[in-house]
């Protein structure tokens, strides 16, 4: 007995942002509950593999910061669970495959349910996107759009590093931090704020 409301098609960012006005504009009535989350679908045409692993290994960094920014309960509500709860045999074929099949396994999944993680990459193969589930329903416009800023400069610094070399170095936490401030522009800042740099550099440790 639920709605969900989507765009009628994919849309380039100025195009996503007028529709994103319009929608809030025409002031329907609709009540969230806990239940009800926000999922933003950025493309991956063009994503090389490199690149995917390289979402998925800032994703992995990040994920901590981003629940306590945004919506720390969705982190266990069963459906956009993090990364760092995926089986470790997934996300090793994903960072560091043997061979091609096993990436497109780690990809893909096995079941329906290997879709329910913050950042589902089984949506590559089904909408040719990256899905990010990790935002709780009913936001108003200047929420959606800040959540959507996130998706797109966290799948354009993916672009930028081209693949997880950077992560599997020797870095410091001026290393690390200076990476998220030139790649993250606008959202490095409530990320390393939200949590310590001490949880943040963890997970680096734990992807090498």
């Amino acid at each position: 007995n639920g709605l969900e409301f989507v765009f009628d098609s994919p849309k380039s960012a100025d195009n996503a942002v007028e529709a994103i006005r319009n929608f809030y504009q025409a002031a329907l009535t609709y009540t969230g509950t806990g239940r009800t989350s926000t999922h933003v679908h950025v493309t991956a045409n063009g994503f090389t593999i490199g690149m995917t692993q390289a979402l998925v290994a800032l994703t992995y960094l990040l994920e901590d910061a981003l629940f306590d920014e945004v919506s720390h309960d969705r982190k266990w509500c069963g459906y956009c669970m993090p990364l760092t709860e995926m089986p470790s045999a997934r996300l090793r074929k994903v960072l560091a495959p043997s061979t091609p099949e096993e990436i497109i396994y780690g990809l893909r999944g096995e079941t329906h349910a290997d879709k329910y993680y913050g950042l589902n990459l089984a949506s590559v193969w089904k909408h040719g996107s990256f899905e990010f589930r990790y935002f709780s329903g009913a936001p108003d416009a200047e929420e959606l759009l800040s959540w959507m800023d996130y998706c797109t400069e966290i799948v354009t610094a993916a672009r930028s590093l081209g693949a997880v070399d950077w992560f599997m170095g020797d870095r410091s936490e001026l290393d690390v931090a200076t990476m998220l401030s030139h790649l993250l522009p606008n959202w490095s800042r409530k990320l390393v704020t939200a949590i310590s740099m001490e949880l943040i550099m963890q997970r680096l440790y734990e992807l090498r």
